[in-house]
C-alpha cells in the first residue's frame, strides 16, 4: 500500500485528510516539519507528502527546502496546504513553487463551491 505523509499542526486538518485517504493509502500523520524530517531521515520515503506551510518548529518553507536539498527525496511529490489568503503572503511562495507538485489553499471548500 502506498504511503502518504501528512504534516500539519492542526489536529482537525490531519484527521480530515486521514479520513479522506485511509481507505486507499497508509497514512502517516505528524504535527510539524521537524517530525516530518526526522521520520524521512530515519529511512522512510513516502509516496506523497501533504504539508502545511504555517507550522511550529520547522515551517513548511524550511521543510520543503531541507527535503529538496537532501537529494534523497527529489522524486517525492509535495502538496502544500496554506491558510494564507493575502497576495503579499503568496509572494513568499514564489521561490518554492518549482519544488512543489501542487499548492492548495486550505479554504478549498469555498473555492470549490463558488
Amino acid at each position: 500500500m502506498k504511503q502518504v505523509l501528512i504534516i500539519d499542526d492542526e489536529p482537525i486538518m490531519r484527521k480530515l485528510l486521514e479520513q479522506i485517504l485511509k481507505d486507499k493509502y497508509e497514512v502517516i500523520s505528524l504535527e510539524n516539519g521537524r517530525e516530518g524530517l526526522e521520520w524521512m531521515y530515519s529511512g522512510n520515503i513516502p509516496d506523497l507528502v501533504v504539508a502545511d506551510l504555517n507550522m511550529p518548529e520547522i515551517n513548511g518553507f524550511e521543510y520543503i527546502k531541507k527535503v529538496r536539498e537532501s537529494g534523497f527525496f527529489n522524486d517525492v511529490p509535495l502538496i502544500v496546504l496554506s491558510g494564507e489568503e493575502s497576495s503579499s503572503e503568496r509572494i513568499n511562495w514564489a521561490p518554492m513553487i518549482t519544488s512543489l507538485s501542487h499548492l492548495i489553499p486550505k479554504n478549498w471548500g469555498c473555492a470549490l463551491t463558488t
